[in-house]
């Protein structure tokens, strides 16, 4: 296991996007103002992982064969199908050729976007926030320096249409990975240690994916919590 995250010490969320899962958790314990908050009432430790997951039968799923073309109509389809007033799906999740049933890589809205220029490639951008902290001209300098965006936004669609999504996809790391079993806070802390969108929700004791666990419906279920425990001041 990685080294333990001491309490009191400042610890920058950027930098842990590779930590492993076991790391991660174990701050949890160490963290005593968030740890009371969950513990209120027993409620976000009643509620699990599997209570607000989305199962895999229910999210858009392509093989990493398939083109951008192909993972847009699977999200499209999967739309028109779906529930009634609930959050709309917005990532893709991605499955070995070889092996349906085996989860590999999930497409985000800002991997589509990637896809639009390959030479984002060039860059080794590495994690969800790799230019944080960095000013605004210096960011928009790159756009020069690797002559990004040199064709119309027609000719990059057409292109990035017929790229087979293995080329962009994103591999999930360790840390965003959460047992169907595991409790609401556990959750919580991974999305946000991690600054992750999702997780991988995997069975019990096993490497299966039996579905993803969203940010936005964590966001709902915490923010219904909220109203439920609120006290008006005095």
């Amino acid at each position: 296991m990685g080294k333990l995250l001491n309490r009191g010490t400042k610890v920058n969320a950027y930098k842990l996007d590779n930590l492993s899962k076991e790391t991660i958790n174990a701050t949890l314990f160490m963290l005593h103002p968030i740890n009371n908050f969950f513990k209120i009432g027993g409620t976000l430790k009643t509620i699990t992982v599997k209570d607000i997951m989305v199962s895999l039968s229910d999210y858009a799923t392509v093989s990493e064969e398939a083109t951008l073309f192909e993972a847009i109509i699977a999200l499209d389809r999967i739309k028109d199908n779906s529930t009634p007033n609930t959050y709309p799906h917005r990532a893709i999740l991605v499955f070995k050729e070889s092996d349906p049933n085996k989860i590999i890589g999930k497409l985000s809205m800002l991997d589509v976007l990637k896809a639009l220029e390959p030479k984002y490639d060039e860059m080794s951008m590495t994690g969800n926030s790799a230019l944080i902290g960095f000013s605004k001209n210096f960011i928009r300098s790159l756009l020069k320096q690797y002559s990004l965006f040199n064709e119309t936004i027609e000719l990059a669609c057409k292109r990035a249409s017929n790229m087979p999504v293995k080329q962009f996809m994103y591999t999930p790391s360790e840390g965003e990975y959460v047992e169907e079993t595991d409790f609401l806070d556990t959750a919580i802390h991974q999305l946000v240690m991690g600054h992750h969108q999702s997780l991988l929700v995997t069975e019990k004791g096993s490497e299966k994916i039996v579905g993803i666990l969203r940010l936005t419906d964590v966001f709902h279920q915490v923010c219904e919590k909220i109203k439920e425990w609120h006290t008006p001041k005095e």
